[in-house]
């Protein structure tokens, strides 16, 4: 049997306590044995293993209270062909958490087909273009009710946030989607910006060293704080993010570097301790 743990997808969630699933890619069908279409708008702790559930809730609530840009955990989710395990990083984005996953452990009946390959970005110079991968990378697509609720500033309390999804087979990581408020945070509109270079909004001084930590990033399938400052019509702004490849693309959460909570990141795991 082949190892599983180079599988990995990300999704897009609601930031209540259903966790209910807006957007789920592609590789969550070589994970978990389910197509998107069957998970979207069901909760994600429906799946969770009930010995891991109460556990995972108390870190959900701790990262929603405390707008965690990462909390890690290993947990047991409900695959079609039995029990997986799962690492999971949540990240808060005002009223929608990311999650990226990784698969550690499938069941018995995993197939060594399901393997994830090794995923390589086009490197400057080669036969990419910014037009034929714009073109190869439409924007994503929401589909569920939910996804269409406005994010506007309405809580006292919920950070502004931006969430990305950059193409990671692109050496230029184009944006593929955008929260709503991009627009409120740097002035920029979800429309302007979705199918452009995220390489384009960051500052020459700090370019070259964003370039490499996202290719560490998609090499090693990491999970990393990346600080810098974004080019935007306010003017240059210092920001920080957390960053998070998976086989789908990369996931980003960035705030400005004036938040009041803390970049760190809180690690729990659950499903290797109950075996």
């Amino acid at each position: 049997m082949g190892d599983p743990r180079g599988i990995s997808f990300f999704g897009i969630y609601e930031a209540t306590r259903s966790n209910q699933i807006i957007y789920l890619s592609e590789s969550v069908s070589d994970a978990l044995g389910f197509e998107p279409d069957e998970l979207v708008g069901k909760s994600t702790f429906d799946y969770y293993h009930p010995d891991d559930l109460t556990c995972a809730l108390n870190v959900f609530d701790d990262c929603i209270r405390n707008q965690r840009l990462g909390a890690i955990i290993h947990v047991r989710v409900r695959g079609k062909f039995g029990w997986v395990e799962i690492e999971v990083v949540w990240s808060f984005c005002h009223n929608i958490i990311f999650h990226t996953n990784r698969l550690i452990r499938g069941p018995d009946r995993f197939e060594e087909s399901r393997m994830g390959s090794p995923m390589i970005a086009a490197q400057p110079g080669s036969s990419e273009s910014q037009s034929t991968q714009a073109q190869m990378n439409p924007p994503l697509e929401l589909a569920h009710p939910a996804a269409a609720v406005s994010e506007r500033l309405n809580s006292s309390t919920a950070e502004p946030r931006v969430g990305l999804v950059l193409n990671r087979f692109s050496y230029y990581c184009y944006i593929q989607y955008c929260s709503e408020l991009v627009g409120y945070m740097f002035g920029i509109s979800q429309k302007e910006i979705l199918g452009n270079s995220f390489l384009s909004y960051i500052h020459p001084s700090d370019l070259e060293r964003v370039e490499e930590q996202l290719t560490c990033i998609k090499s090693q399938n990491i999970f990393l704080p990346i600080a810098f400052t974004l080019v935007s019509p306010y003017g240059d702004m210092p920001v920080q993010g957390v960053f998070s490849a998976t086989m789908d693309g990369i996931v980003a959460v960035i705030r400005q570097a004036t938040s009041q909570f803390p970049l760190d990141c809180t690690v729990h795991y659950f499903a290797s301790a109950n075996r």
